[in-house]
């Protein structure tokens, strides 16, 4: 769904080669990777990632999806 927001559409995976590697080997993957750490996100006219040692240009969109762990048994309670 990233893909139609914008013309280039880069993956910040904060450090994790194995997210970047498995994903670039899809055959015709459209994405680039950001592997290092990310040591601080702004917002300051558009939204700027900038990785461990490096100054990143502003990107226009920023979208997060962190690992979510239920602590409970939720989701076989409703049969999901």
């Amino acid at each position: 769904m990233a893909r139609h927001l914008g013309k280039e559409v880069i993956i910040y995976t904060n450090g994790d080669s194995s997210l970047a590697s498995g994903v670039s080997a899809m055959v015709n993957n459209p994405f680039s990777f950001g592997v290092r750490m990310i040591t601080q996100m702004r917002v300051a006219g558009g939204r700027q990632v900038t990785p461990h040692q490096r100054h990143a240009p502003l990107q226009g969109f920023l979208a997060h999806r962190p690992f979510i762990n239920f602590n409970g048994p939720f989701a076989e309670q409703l049969g999901l």
